[in-house]
């Protein structure tokens, strides 16, 4: 579920003032009021965020092991110009 990010129209309190995120299913429909102070409220647009991990870098995700293993190809470019697919056994 996504977290979507609300502040106050108006003047509010502190807490919709200052922004709050809420939890909710795609399916939900958006808060019209602040849950503290009944304020008219907008959601908030915000940019995308990347979930990032050491466990998944990208040396990892371009292994040779990973790409056999999720069944793509490697192809690297031989001397007489053409592709060769390293990762075929």
């Amino acid at each position: 579920m996504p977290t979507y990010r609300y502040t106050a129209k108006t003047d509010g309190c502190e807490t919709c003032l200052d922004g709050f995120e809420v939890l909710q299913a795609l399916s939900d429909e958006p808060l019209t009021a602040c849950p503290s102070c009944k304020v008219a409220i907008r959601r908030v647009i915000g940019g995308a965020t990347c979930m990032t991990s050491q466990r998944w870098n990208e040396k990892k995700l371009l292994s040779d092991d990973n790409l056999r293993k999720n069944g793509f190809k490697k192809l690297v470019k031989s001397g007489d110009g053409k592709y060769v697919d390293v990762l075929k056994t």
